[in-house]
């Protein structure tokens, strides 16, 4: 389905050139002077002659804020699986990257039943700040399609399970934004016979319905290699964010299974159980029922309590599971489990097993409650599952960077040779704004961005709104940045103004205000000449540690952790960087060599970066971090701290430190990452996924632009 486009003609008012162009059709019911602005034509220059009769109204489409769909069949707030529960994470995920998150369901559904309820009529709530949309499964999709017509969202993410009538029609929602499909369901099984099909083949009308989707997602590498059976592409991978342990089990609980229904191997469960009258086993999920003088099961149920206690976990499934939440969320407590080879769950066990054969679950179960296994292995933090997001985000969003210009906002930098003047000027450079110097305002602009608010700019604000311009304070720090470098008065004075007027680079903060995000873009051209390969440390390791002279810059704990670096790897490790605190330095590193480096030009600057072993990043609270990104884009693996982009998502989990105060985690960190980047196919990746996050920050950026220039004040 494609969206109805509105034919528009315009006259330039000093050639009497005319101008042809289309506009979504929810846009047709605009003002002359909104359509001038849509269609970024200056009203000074040109002039509306000419639309279509019978323009539609038009929708929201002032609101600045990016949106994303999703559907499901079953409401979130009445949790009944983990299914459910993985769409909830990721929709709490998205906001913080900056969207505005809609969920429409046909159907609720509530622990300790289990029972679905079927939306009667239309319905509306918010729910963690999402909007929830409960609507009848007859109209669904018409009201999908309504929404998105009018809200121009950023893409539509979806699910693909055992109603393959259902999912035909969510196919119908393909060309109104990106289509993601999101597949977390059991694959191949015979729904009458529970019957396992060899190999990858599974049913053929699947085929068509993920050649629907712009981007297909899989929860798993097994699922990942079946659906590309199928859809013929590489599949993306998301881990479901599991919930983390709140501590380690006591295992002198019971025995678990978590789960509903045969296919979930509850008869291999209850013959096992019969072996062991002393112990405890219980089944979390199935309907509530005496199974046996020691096997009970109690409904769906928050399993987190029994965790504390379970001496292990269960799962005999007879399908072909594409993941296995309950599995990895046990072993996350020290639980042992014992699984079947059916699909995923092999990947992340201490014990596989066929389910043909009980006799085998007997004896390893016994071996387990005698307490010869433990869980052995890593398992996935929910953040770092959740950092997969980033990147499929930057792939559903096809619609590539074009050379777009904004010549009706202006940017306004009022400083030199620092990281906000750079924003301004790469804004300049990539998306044609305006240079705006605070004099006269240039001809056909409609919109300043005020970049770092000061004194001088609280007077400059009033000027432009008096002389009908819309000003736009630009804040670049986030709250706890700002809060660690007492920029109190900026925060006091910017926050009244109120959010139409304020673009905020840090996107959990634009979502807490209400405001827009603005993301800052990196003139990548500039770094491309001095990149470099794959490279072994010489005798020394080189450390870049650049612009760290605040208290978010955790610099002490950095060189504490290069300290302990020249320790494990048994190299010397000098720092390059512009240390305030020499003597404090010195005695805090000890054998560390420094070597103090001041302000240089860019290029130089490039130069020095790229000779890096390694860049040390690991603060405590930034909006963006060019040093970061630009190190990696360079080459050069950089550490980021968790409270920057780069440590929420995007670049690789590898170089993410998840406590900044800890300084062995750091260096051993460090010697890892420099490790990795002598691989070919490591440093290349490496690369490639800065790059990713530059191009979808890019994208974000450019939408933003379009959306002021739309009128969104």
């Amino acid at each position: 389905m494609r969206l109805q486009r509105i034919p528009l003609t315009f006259r330039n008012r000093i050639t009497g050139d005319l101008a042809h162009t289309t506009i979504p059709g929810a846009h047709g019911g605009k003002s002359p002077d909104a359509l001038l602005a849509l269609c970024r034509r200056p009203a000074h220059t040109w002039s509306l002659v000419g639309r279509s009769r019978g323009s539609p109204q038009p929708g929201p489409g002032s609101n600045l804020s990016a949106r994303i769909g999703i559907v499901l069949g079953t409401a979130w707030p009445d949790i009944i699986g983990g299914g459910e529960l993985v769409w909830r994470d990721i929709g709490i995920h998205m906001q913080r990257l900056g969207f505005d998150v809609h969920v429409f369901a046909s159907s609720r559904a509530s622990y300790g039943s289990g029972t679905l309820r079927p939306v009667a009529e239309i319905e509306t709530a918010t729910v963690a700040g999402m909007a929830y949309h409960y609507v009848p499964e007859a109209s669904i999709i018409a009201n999908v399609q309504d929404w998105a017509r009018e809200a121009r969202p950023s893409a539509i993410w979806t699910t693909f399970g055992w109603d393959v009538v259902q999912a035909a029609r969510l196919t119908s929602l393909r060309g109104m934004a990106p289509l993601v499909v999101y597949q977390q369901f059991w694959q191949g099984l015979d729904a009458d016979t529970f019957a396992v099909p060899e190999g990858v083949e599974f049913r053929p009308e699947w085929a068509e319905i993920f050649a629907q989707a712009d981007t297909l997602v899989a929860n798993s590498g097994y699922a990942a290699r079946r659906f590309a059976h199928a859809s013929q592409s590489e599949v993306p991978v998301i881990t479901p964010p599991t919930d983390d342990a709140l501590g380690e089990s006591s295992r002198d609980g019971a025995v678990l299974l978590v789960g509903s229904g045969p296919e979930k191997g509850t008869d291999v469960f209850r013959r096992v159980a019969a072996e062991f009258p002393d112990h405890e086993f219980i089944i979390i999920g199935e309907a509530p029922d005496t199974l046996g003088p020691n096997c009970s099961s109690i409904g769906w149920a928050d399993p987190r309590p029994y965790y504390q206690t379970a001496r292990a976990l269960l799962a005999p499934s007879l399908v072909a599971e594409t993941y296995g939440m309950a599995v990895e969320e046990a072993r996350k407590w020290g639980i042992p489990t014992i699984v079947s080879n059916n699909g995923a769950l092999a990947d992340h066990a201490e014990i596989v097993l066929s389910t043909a054969r009980v006799g085998d679950w007997i004896e390893a179960t016994a071996r387990v409650l005698d307490g010869d296994c433990r869980v052995a292995g890593a398992v996935m933090r929910k953040q770092d599952a959740l950092r997969g997001l980033e990147a499929v985000m930057t792939r559903a969003n096809t619609r590539p960077l074009s050379g777009e210009t904004f010549p009706s906002i202006a940017t306004y930098s009022g400083g030199d040779g620092t990281s906000v003047d750079y924003a301004s000027r790469a804004m300049l450079e990539m998306f044609g704004l305006s240079h705006y110097t605070g004099g006269d305002i240039p001809d056909g602009v409609q919109h300043v961005l005020l970049q770092a608010w000061s004194p001088a700019h609280a007077s400059l604000f009033s000027r432009l709104r008096s002389q009908g311009v819309h000003p736009w304070v630009v804040v670049h720090s986030p709250a706890a940045q700002g809060e660690l470098d007492g920029e109190h008065r900026v925060f006091s004075e910017v926050m009244p103004l109120g959010s139409g007027h304020i673009l905020a680079c840090h996107a959990p903060l634009a979502k807490a205000l209400g405001a827009r995000w603005l993301p800052v873009p990196t003139l990548v051209d500039e770094l491309a000449p001095h990149r470099r390969g794959p490279r072994r440390p010489g005798a020394s390791i080189s450390v870049g540690m650049w612009n760290t002279w605040r208290p978010r810059k955790n610099t002490w704990t950095q060189v504490l952790a290069m300290r302990e670096l020249a320790r494990i790897s048994g190299r010397e490790v000098v720092i390059h960087g512009p240390m305030v605190d020499a003597d404090l330095c010195h005695a805090l590193g000890g054998d560390v060599r420094f070597i103090q480096t001041e302000h240089v030009s860019r290029r130089e600057f490039y130069e020095r970066m790229a000779d890096m072993d390694l860049s040390l990043q690991v603060t405590h609270a930034e909006s963006f971090n060019y040093c970061a990104m630009e190190s990696t884009l360079l080459g050069v693996p950089c550490l980021v701290g968790p409270g920057t982009p780069a440590g929420r998502f995007g670049l690789e989990a590898a170089f993410v430190v998840a406590d900044p105060t800890d300084p062995i985690l750091i260096a051993q960190m460090a010697h890892k990452a420099i490790q990795d980047a002598e691989r070919c196919w490591f440093h290349e990746r490496m690369i490639r996924s800065a790059q990713d996050l530059v191009d979808y920050r890019h994208r974000g950026l450019r939408d933003t632009l379009e959306a002021i220039e739309r009128g969104g004040a």
